[in-house]
């Protein structure tokens, strides 16, 4: 996810700054009312690195820039804990290590939880007053019911570890887990419903006071207001305690749904909390910026002004008097809270001390140089330094990481687009059955007609095993699931393969601001059901609390093909390994996805001039088209054939759309699925998906008296989740002159087309608008959509067409020559 703080600059989920919204990120907005300068933040990034103090060096700039210590090493140790829980895989089968990993970050001596403790104490030594101190006592008391939780939830996930239970006992214990989340329901409202407020006492902040005739605030509106000398009111609003709560609270509360329930996401149990954390935490960060910063702002007559008696110094005891050749001016971003005149004396004193420049107080400078010496270029210049001071001042008060922490709040109150609860993997065999003479058949090219060459057809029993994990039974909530056989339409144009991506091209999951609350966003999910051949209904309902056992067999309409398998020499160029990264490279990128490794690719299309030979090699790793005992494939004396034959070592050619028979078989037990197919060699291979529909919360916004939103149709989507079986009954064994013939073709025909596009360039200028222009775009579109022969068949076709409907007698003219110069070889 990313947050769009406006002005085309985001942060990214990892903490960085960034201008565009990043590709396929989900977007949030920063609070309805922040303001910022996105060059400068942007200098500020550079000079934090992040949003969070995570090394030294950036522990010190910091502190450095007016933030105590203790909330350097807090933020600190929140980076490790938020880090890990950003990226997590939220499934409760191999999590538990990580998940520990979480609770030792939190608990350790040194982590996060003890680490805000010491922070909380250390604030409370420093207030001044009994309110402030209650309050303080306030967040340690909250901070305990935090962290006392968070020891219970230790204990269980190291129950878990020690004792390994199964089924009920472990259900049960996770459901302990969750109960304890559930307590933290009341502290949680409690922390997000605080307001702030403190006591102003004016005698703490008369540093504030000499500065004010300077200092603005950015208003959420966009003016800038001038500070008062003192707070207008009675209390004022200290961001100091809540930082750091509100980060650690929010921290906590989905560090432990991660541990308790990892498909919180799904389930969306607890998305009302989490969005009513992260408004509490806008409403925060809004009144951060409009009460508890400002800056200074300099006009050619503050500049004079300053020239001639510069402001109140704490604790040099008067201003600048009189006029001074080289004059400084008191410049930069005022932190209304934390700069008191503690602060400002004990910056003073450490840096006399030090003997360095007494002036730089935090991100404020009492001596602040310009070499300008007009006074509307010195404004001008003292602006900008303060802005640029500003804009880190909104870095390490917290700012952004409330932004951020807001916006992932959001982002986990919405589902994600995969599964939590189900993985798998596929095992594709067969064995052998028998082999025939056939021929291998070329598609029509244009010139010279269909090619054909004796091959051997190669049958097998083919069987693909699929192999799931799903949700337990026993846990709340309980997710339904359809379990899907699905054939896809593959086919394109003449005969062609049409590689498709089952998630994006089938089904297709996106995000929208969700109705009634567009601030958060919810998924909605699009089933392109014309593009589906044929579906079986497996299986419906929730993982079994009794084995399941079914099976049947029916009648599929599938796109098959003939896999054509080259058979090539020891010393066929088709071995150059070299030649195969090449190809890969070529193929790799834009909408060219995948297509190297599809078996959709045709041996003339990977290469710079499309016509070049595709490389083959024998794999030595796993492959998931293992032939099951004797291998038959190295038979041929003197030859070398694919042995585990992937989708990158050989073409899908002659596709059609054909009704194939399957018998299946579906095992389920407690959470372990198992669908097994099978196919029959009379039958041309062709691809089945296994497809787990699962429903999920949707994200919508939902009422406050819906008590399990999975009930509520109006609240649900589907999330597919695909195995793509391939059923390879069939294999024909090719020639390696075969494709050869092909290639001479081939390139006979584009040395004729190029001929013929170099004489038409001399007869008429080609340009922008030209049909020239028009032909190549459909060719591209063509051939971006499927790279096979049967596509580049197609292509000379058209180019052949276009030719005898532009410029006939010239084309007559090339295609006379290049037939006298082919009979003369």
């Amino acid at each position: 996810f990313a947050v769009h703080l406006g002005g085309g600059a985001y942060i990214d989920s990892s903490g960085n700054f960034v201008f565009g919204a990043p590709a396929g990120a989900q977007i949030y907005q920063a609070p309805g009312g922040f303001k910022l300068d996105a060059k400068k933040v942007q200098d500020a990034f550079k000079d934090l690195s992040d949003i969070l103090p995570r090394d030294e060096d950036g522990k010190k700039k910091w502190m450095e820039w007016g933030v105590p210590k203790d909330i350097v090493d807090f933020l600190g140790k929140i980076a490790g804990v938020a880090g890990i829980i950003t990226t997590a895989i939220a499934t409760y089968m191999w999590a538990l290590g990580i998940l520990m990993k979480i609770m030792d970050l939190m608990t350790a001596d040194d982590g996060m939880s003890p680490e805000l403790a010491k922070t909380l104490y250390s604030i409370k030594n420093q207030l001044q007053g009994l309110e402030q101190i209650q309050r303080a006592d306030k967040m340690i008391e909250m901070h305990s019911e935090f962290d006392g939780r968070i020891d219970r939830v230790r204990g269980l996930l190291t129950q878990l570890l020690v004792t390994k239970p199964t089924g009920a006992a472990r259900a049960q214990i996770f459901a302990g887990m969750r109960s304890i989340v559930d307590e933290l329901a009341v502290p949680l409202s409690r922390l997000r419903d605080q307001e702030w407020a403190t006591t102003y006492d004016p005698e703490a902040y008369k540093g504030r006071a000499f500065a004010s005739q300077l200092l603005v605030f950015q208003r959420s509106d966009g003016s800038l207001a001038p500070v008062p000398m003192q707070s207008p009111t009675v209390t004022f609003f200290d961001y100091r305690l809540g930082v750091p709560m509100l980060i650690y609270g929010a921290t906590t509360f989905t560090a432990l749904l991660h541990v308790a329930m990892p498909w919180f996401r799904s389930s969306g149990m607890y998305a009302g909390q989490l969005r009513k954390t992260a408004e509490a935490i806008d409403r925060f960060v809004v009144r951060m910026q409009d009460e508890s910063i400002s800056r200074t702002e300099y006009t050619p007559t503050t500049v004079l002004q300053q020239r001639t008696w510069s402001i109140f110094e704490i604790p040099m005891g008067g201003g600048q008097k009189g006029w001074n050749p080289m004059p400084t001016y008191a410049v930069g971003a005022f932190d209304l809270v934390r700069y008191n005149d503690d602060f400002l004396w004990e910056r003073f004193g450490a840096q006399f001390q030090a003997g360095q420049d007494t002036g730089p107080r935090g991100l404020f400078n009492y001596h602040w140089y310009t070499p300008e010496t007009d006074l509307d270029d010195v404004a001008v210049a003292a602006n900008e330094q303060a802005r640029q001071d500003y804009a880190n001042l909104q870095v390490v008060t917290g700012m952004y990481r409330l932004i951020k922490t807001a916006a992932w709040l959001r982002f986990l109150s919405t589902p994600p687009s995969s599964s939590q609860t189900v993985s798998g993997y596929v095992n594709d065999r067969r064995t052998f059955q028998d082999e025939m003479p056939t021929v291998a058949t070329s598609p029509n090219i244009a010139l010279v007609g269909i090619i054909e060459h004796d091959a051997t057809l190669k049958r097998y029993n083919a069987r693909s095993r699929i192999r799931i994990t799903t949700q337990e039974p026993g846990y709340v909530p309980a997710f339904r699931y359809r379990v899907v056989l699905r054939t896809i339409n593959s086919l394109f144009s003449k005969d062609a393969w049409y590689d498709r991506d089952y998630v994006g091209d089938i089904w297709r999951p996106d995000y929208e601001p969700s109705p009634g609350d567009p601030r958060c966003n919810r998924l909605k999910t699009e089933l392109m059901k014309n593009s589906i051949l044929s579906e079986v209904v497996l299986y419906e309902g929730p993982s079994p609390v009794n084995p399941v056992v079914k099976s049947g067999e029916t009648v599929l309409q599938a796109t098959t093909f003939d896999w054509y398998v080259p058979v090539v020499s020891p010393w066929s160029s088709y071995l150059d390994i070299d030649a195969l990264h090449n190809a890969a490279k070529y193929t790799s990128g834009g909408s060219k996805k995948k297509m190297a490794t599809s078996g959709g690719v045709s041996i003339h299309f990977l290469s710079d001039e499309n016509i070049a030979q595709l490389p083959m090699h024998v794999m030595q790793d796993y492959s998931p088209l293992l032939t099951v005992g004797v291998d038959d494939l190295t038979d041929i004396d003197d030859y070398v054939t694919i042995t585990d034959i992937s989708l990158d070592k050989a073409e899908r050619r002659h596709v059609s759309n054909q009704d194939v028979a399957v018998k299946w078989q579906l095992n389920w037990t407690a959470d372990t699925l198992e669908v097994r197919l099978y196919g029959r060699p009379e039958d041309r291979p062709f691809q089945a998906y296994v497809v787990i529909e699962e429903a999920v919360y949707s994200g919508a916004a939902a009422s406050e008296n819906v008590t399990d939103v999975l009930s509520d149709q109006s609240l649900v989507e589907h999330i597919h989740t695909p195995f793509l079986s391939e059923i390879v009954n069939q294999l024909v064994m090719v020639p390696e002159e075969f494709f050869k013939e092909e290639e001479k073709a081939i390139i006979e025909a584009t040395k004729m087309w190029r001929e013929f596009l170099r004489r038409f360039a001399e007869e008429r200028p080609i340009g922008p608008g030209d049909p020239i222009e028009y032909l190549n775009e459909s060719i591209n579109e063509l051939t971006t959509r499927s790279w096979s022969t049967s596509t580049l068949a197609m292509t000379f076709g058209m180019k052949i067409e276009f030719a005898m409907r532009e410029a006939p007698e010239l084309w007559d003219s090339v295609l006379q020559e290049g037939r006298r110069k082919t009979r003369k070889q």
